[in-house]
């Protein structure tokens, strides 16, 4: 059976939202549940032990920024992924004729998407290294 222009380029489409979703579904949460599993851990030493260090402050501040960069990869893949599907369905509506082509000419459309999601890697990384070295070098424990 061939498939139409439009069922190609709604094929493309799709390639790049399965992209995303396997991007963020299964590793995201995981990273999450260390990351809150770490937050608990760095609020314990920090606030219930009376701990002041500036690296737990660090390290706080990194799980932070890991939250804050996972709902900004959610929110940057879910709006370019219907910005493609909008402008696709628009092109179609309109009969200029669409090729999937023209949709491989946009690559980058999950760029920021990734550059948030290594970003998260980073930091989730970050974050245990410190911890880990802190309840290495714990003076109290």
């Amino acid at each position: 059976m061939d498939m139409t222009e439009k069922d190609k380029v709604q094929a493309k489409i799709d390639k790049y939202w399965e992209e995303y979703r396997m991007q963020t579904d299964k590793l995201s949460g995981v990273l999450r549940q260390l990351a809150f599993l770490e937050a608990g851990a760095f609020w314990i030493f920090l606030y219930k032990a009376n701990e002041h260090s500036i690296i737990l402050n660090i390290g706080f501040l990194t799980l932070i920024l890991f939250f804050a960069s996972d709902a900004i990869q959610y929110y940057n893949g879910f709006t370019s992924a219907s910005k493609l599907a909008k402008s696709s369905e628009d092109k179609f509506i309109e009969d200029q004729g669409i090729t999937v082509s023209d949709i491989a000419k946009h690559p980058d459309i999950l760029e920021k998407s990734k550059f948030f999601f290594y970003a998260k890697i980073v930091l989730i990384t970050l974050s245990s290294l410190i911890l880990l070295g802190y309840l290495f070098h714990c003076p109290n424990w």
